[in-house]
Formats: C-alpha cells, sequence, structure tokens
C-alpha cells in the first residue's frame, strides 16, 4: 500500500476514497466501468479505494470528477456538496484565471498599478477560484527556485501559510510620492519571511505581508 508523507496527506487521501466511493455508489457505476470511461485502466479505481495507489494526480483530478459528476473541490474536501449551487458565483470554479499583473524583483510602484491584463491561464482546482491570483515574473531573481523570467506564478489566499511554504509578498513603504509597493516571491522560514533578492536586509519603514501561497507555476510556450 503507497502511504502518504503526512498525516494530514493521509486523511486528505482517505477523504477522497471515501467520496470517491460514495459518488460511484449515488451513480450507480461500477468501478471498472467508470475508470474506462474516464480514460483510465480498468482496474484504476479498484486500486485507488483499495490504497494500492496513491493520490491521483492533478491532471487526473478534473478526469475523475467528470465521470462521478462532481466539483473536484468535494473530492478534495474543500466544498461539502457534490455540485455546488449554479447561481452562488463565490462557489463556482472557474476554468481559468485573468492574469492580473507582474513579480518583478525591486521595482517600486504605485499601488493601483497593475489589473486585467487580458490573458486567461488555468486554475488549480484544489482550490477557490475567487482566492486565486496569477501574476507573470520578469526576470531570474529566482531562478534558483525553478521560475525564469516569463512563467506565470498562480497563488491562492485561502489557505494559512507554513514554514517552506514559497508566498508571494507584497512589501510596502513610503515614498516621495506617496505609499509604494514591490510584489516579489519569499520564503517562510520559522514564521518569517526571507526574500531571495540581493537587498533582501531589512528595510527601515517597508512593511511586508503575505498576499497568497504560490500553488502552482505555468510555463509559456
Amino acid at each position: 500500500m503507497k502511504r502518504p508523507k503526512s498525516a494530514e496527506a493521509a486523511a486528505r487521501l482517505e477523504m477522497m476514497r471515501e467520496r470517491i466511493a460514495k459518488r460511484l455508489d449515488q451513480l450507480g457505476k461500477d468501478q471498472f466501468a467508470a475508470a474506462e470511461e474516464a480514460g483510465f485502466d480498468r482496474g484504476y479505481f479498484y486500486e485507488l479505494l483499495s490504497g494500492l495507489k496513491g493520490a491521483p494526480r492533478k491532471s487526473n483530478m478534473s478526469r475523475i470528477a467528470t465521470v462521478l459528476d462532481c466539483d473536484p473541490r468535494y473530492l478534495l474536501g474543500l466544498i461539502d456538496q457534490p455540485r455546488p449551487d449554479d447561481d452562488d458565483a463565490d462557489a463556482r470554479q472557474p476554468a481559468s484565471l485573468p492574469l492580473s499583473g507582474t513579480i518583478e524583483a525591486a521595482v517600486w510602484s504605485p499601488p493601483s498599478r497593475g489589473g486585467d491584463i487580458g490573458i486567461q491561464v488555468p486554475a488549480d482546482i484544489r482550490h477557490l477560484g475567487r482566492n486565486q491570483t496569477a501574476r507573470i515574473v520578469r526576470g531570474n531573481t529566482w531562478r534558483d527556485l525553478g521560475i525564469t523570467d516569463g512563467m506565470i506564478v498562480i497563488s491562492t489566499a485561502d489557505v494559512p501559510s507554513r514554514d517552506g511554504d514559497l508566498v508571494v509578498a507584497q512589501r510596502r513603504r513610503e515614498g516621495d510620492s506617496g505609499t509604494e509597493v514591490v510584489t516579489t516571491i519569499a520564503e517562510i522560514k520559522r514564521g518569517d519571511l526571507v526574500f531571495f533578492e540581493p537587498d533582501q536586509a531589512r528595510i527601515a519603514g517597508v512593511k511586508s505581508d503575505v498576499i497568497g501561497i504560490v500553488v502552482m507555476v505555468v510555463k509559456v510556450f
């Protein structure tokens, strides 16, 4: 049996298995036929439900949710109903997000800078769409993290940050023309923000806040 790395991950996986089994029963679907319908090997659901297979890849979650006629977030334990009310705008999960700003080290600008750039990128199905933000990276400050110029970073504000998380952060300072901000990437260590820029030392008068946890990085071809 494949075991997840932590008790929290094990609990999430067990909930997913329970909800998949429940949906199969509610829909009256045979697990072998459902696996073939989703485009998997015939024994996919059997191995998943019996513990022979670990957590599904993100790329497979939408296929599982489609064949089980439910929202992927239900299987992930993020919502309690298989299909949230279609009239509830907060409950709907968008397939894509607008690109709404940039991440660029040491580039300070007025807080109003940014906004919808007019490009759509895939949303992360594990999190509420309304809490996700997509930004394009400028420069190679974060190359050592595998994040390079032109990549798109998707972050979410619906879960708290923990040690070891990469986060999108915003630093604010008072300049000659008023408040200025810079959006950057940092790491949580011992509950504090650690920045990757050369000038990562604390600057007097600068306040730093976490905007969201990095949940996905998209390479644009």
